[in-house]
Protein backbone atom coordinates (compact mmCIF):
# COMPACT_ATOMS: atom_id res chain seq x y z
CA UNK A 1 0.00 0.00 0.00
CA UNK A 2 1.42 3.38 -0.99
CA UNK A 3 0.42 6.25 1.22
CA UNK A 4 0.64 9.83 0.07
CA UNK A 5 -0.37 11.85 3.10
CA UNK A 6 2.20 14.61 3.71
CA UNK A 7 0.51 15.49 7.01
CA UNK A 8 1.82 12.21 8.44
CA UNK A 9 5.47 12.78 7.46
CA UNK A 10 6.34 15.08 10.35
CA UNK A 11 4.66 12.86 12.93
CA UNK A 12 6.12 9.54 11.90
CA UNK A 13 3.68 7.36 10.06
CA UNK A 14 0.33 5.61 10.21
CA UNK A 15 -0.78 2.49 12.04
CA UNK A 16 -0.79 0.58 8.74
CA UNK A 17 2.93 1.28 8.40
CA UNK A 18 3.82 0.36 11.98
CA UNK A 19 3.73 3.66 13.85
CA UNK A 20 1.99 1.86 16.72
CA UNK A 21 5.21 -0.08 17.33
CA UNK A 22 7.15 3.08 18.17
CA UNK A 23 4.24 4.21 20.29
CA UNK A 24 4.39 0.85 22.05
CA UNK A 25 8.07 1.35 22.83
CA UNK A 26 7.23 4.72 24.38
CA UNK A 27 4.51 3.07 26.46
CA UNK A 28 7.00 0.48 27.73
CA UNK A 29 9.28 3.32 28.84
CA UNK A 30 6.41 4.97 30.71
CA UNK A 31 5.43 1.71 32.41
CA UNK A 32 8.97 0.86 33.52
CA UNK A 33 10.18 4.31 34.53
CA UNK A 34 6.88 5.71 35.77
CA UNK A 35 4.31 3.19 36.91
CA UNK A 36 6.62 0.34 38.00
CA UNK A 37 8.95 2.78 39.75
CA UNK A 38 6.04 4.48 41.57
CA UNK A 39 6.67 7.73 39.74
CA UNK A 40 4.47 9.97 37.67
CA UNK A 41 3.60 8.90 34.15
CA UNK A 42 1.97 10.20 31.01
CA UNK A 43 0.59 13.70 31.14
CA UNK A 44 0.01 13.71 34.90
CA UNK A 45 0.99 17.03 36.38
CA UNK A 46 2.92 16.71 39.68
CA UNK A 47 0.78 19.45 41.24
CA UNK A 48 -2.39 17.45 40.52
CA UNK A 49 -1.13 14.54 42.62
CA UNK A 50 0.38 16.62 45.40
CA UNK A 51 3.82 15.37 44.41
CA UNK A 52 6.76 17.72 44.57
CA UNK A 53 8.90 15.55 42.31
CA UNK A 54 8.74 13.70 39.07
CA UNK A 55 11.98 11.79 39.17
CA UNK A 56 11.77 8.04 38.82
CA UNK A 57 13.77 5.56 36.85
CA UNK A 58 13.97 1.94 35.84
CA UNK A 59 17.18 -0.05 35.95
CA UNK A 60 17.51 -3.57 34.62
CA UNK A 61 20.38 -6.03 34.59
CA UNK A 62 20.43 -8.94 32.19
CA UNK A 63 22.50 -12.08 32.22
CA UNK A 64 23.48 -12.07 28.54
CA UNK A 65 24.66 -15.67 28.67
CA UNK A 66 21.11 -16.71 29.50
CA UNK A 67 20.15 -15.53 26.01
CA UNK A 68 23.20 -16.21 23.84
CA UNK A 69 26.97 -16.50 23.73
CA UNK A 70 28.51 -13.36 25.26
CA UNK A 71 31.23 -13.07 22.60
CA UNK A 72 28.66 -13.26 19.83
CA UNK A 73 26.51 -10.67 21.62
CA UNK A 74 29.46 -8.26 21.89
CA UNK A 75 30.33 -8.76 18.22
CA UNK A 76 26.71 -8.06 17.25
CA UNK A 77 26.67 -4.95 19.46
CA UNK A 78 29.88 -3.68 17.84
CA UNK A 79 28.31 -4.24 14.42
CA UNK A 80 25.11 -2.44 15.46
CA UNK A 81 26.94 0.55 16.97
CA UNK A 82 29.04 0.85 13.81
CA UNK A 83 25.82 0.82 11.80
CA UNK A 84 24.45 3.65 13.97
CA UNK A 85 27.48 5.94 13.61
CA UNK A 86 27.68 5.27 9.87
CA UNK A 87 24.04 6.27 9.38
CA UNK A 88 23.80 9.52 7.40
CA UNK A 89 22.87 12.33 9.81
CA UNK A 90 19.71 14.35 9.50
CA UNK A 91 20.01 17.79 7.89
CA UNK A 92 21.79 20.27 10.14
CA UNK A 93 23.67 17.61 12.11
CA UNK A 94 27.26 16.56 11.58
CA UNK A 95 26.91 12.91 12.65
CA UNK A 96 24.81 10.34 14.49
CA UNK A 97 25.52 9.66 18.17
CA UNK A 98 24.36 6.93 20.51
CA UNK A 99 24.20 7.15 24.29
CA UNK A 100 27.68 7.19 25.81
CA UNK A 101 29.58 7.76 22.54
CA UNK A 102 30.61 11.41 23.15
CA UNK A 103 31.79 10.54 26.67
CA UNK A 104 33.73 7.52 25.40
CA UNK A 105 35.44 9.61 22.73
CA UNK A 106 36.33 12.30 25.29
CA UNK A 107 37.76 9.64 27.62
CA UNK A 108 40.00 8.37 24.81
CA UNK A 109 41.25 11.91 24.12
CA UNK A 110 41.96 12.58 27.80
CA UNK A 111 43.74 9.26 28.27
CA UNK A 112 45.95 10.14 25.32
CA UNK A 113 46.41 13.89 25.89
CA UNK A 114 45.72 14.35 29.60
CA UNK A 115 42.97 16.19 31.45
CA UNK A 116 42.84 19.93 30.74
CA UNK A 117 42.92 22.05 33.87
CA UNK A 118 42.26 25.76 34.19
CA UNK A 119 45.36 27.84 34.93
CA UNK A 120 44.03 28.80 38.39
CA UNK A 121 43.49 25.14 39.29
CA UNK A 122 47.08 24.34 38.34
CA UNK A 123 48.30 27.30 40.42
CA UNK A 124 46.26 26.04 43.40
CA UNK A 125 47.77 22.54 43.09
CA UNK A 126 51.27 24.04 42.79
CA UNK A 127 50.68 26.18 45.89
CA UNK A 128 49.39 23.17 47.86
CA UNK A 129 52.39 21.11 46.74
CA UNK A 130 54.78 23.83 47.97
CA UNK A 131 52.98 24.02 51.33
CA UNK A 132 53.18 20.24 51.70
CA UNK A 133 56.75 20.15 50.42
CA UNK A 134 55.90 17.64 47.68
CA UNK A 135 56.48 17.57 43.93
CA UNK A 136 53.99 19.64 41.91
CA UNK A 137 51.80 18.07 39.25
CA UNK A 138 53.61 17.13 36.07
CA UNK A 139 52.37 19.21 33.18
CA UNK A 140 52.03 17.89 29.65
CA UNK A 141 52.38 20.56 27.01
Amino acid sequence: MFLNKPDYYLWGSTRELGSHKGYGMAVIGQVFSGILSAGLFGAINPTETGSQRNGSQFVAAFSIDAFRDVGEFKASMDQFLTYLVETPPSPGNDRVYYAGLPEHEETQIREREGIPLHREVIEWFDSAARELNIEPLAQIN
